[in-house]
């Protein structure tokens, strides 16, 4: 198996893919969106399957609110996206955080997980959480 990143412990956040045996993970921590197409996660897979679940974080709101939007690319398709809004600073249920997203992850893949600012004024941070299991 062809993997990026091969760890016995916790690498930490960023934008990568790592491995721990038979199991892969990708932990952006906080993204500031203020803007287009803020990158949270960006990776290329080797020749495994990898089933996984994605979870959209929402970590932090401007002052006066703001939506946002998240998009997941597959070798440049978009594959899922959903609005993240806010309502008077709190988070609108258009994404719980108990909400995983089941995705299966096809050999020599590129994903990328990106945030894009809708409306509203300074900024939101964002996070992405990607667990799998690898075939």
């Amino acid at each position: 198996m062809s993997r990026s990143k091969e760890a016995k412990t916790f690498l930490g956040t960023g934008k990568g893919l790592n491995y721990v045996g038979d199991y892969a993970y990708a932990y952006s921590g906080g993204v500031t969106v203020s803007g287009t197409d803020d990158v949270a996660l960006d990776f290329n897979t080797g020749k495994e399957v990898i089933d996984a679940k994605l979870q959209i974080q929402w970590l932090e709101n401007s002052a006066d609110g703001s939506d946002s939007y998240y998009n997941l690319e597959i070798n440049g398709q978009p594959i899922a996206g959903n609005l993240i809004g806010t309502g008077h600073g709190e988070p609108r249920p258009t994404m719980n955080p108990e909400n995983w997203i089941p995705i299966i992850i096809p050999p020599l893949s590129r994903v990328r997980i990106l945030f894009t600012m809708l409306s509203g004024g300074g900024s939101v941070v964002l996070g992405a959480t990607l667990t799998g299991r690898v075939y």
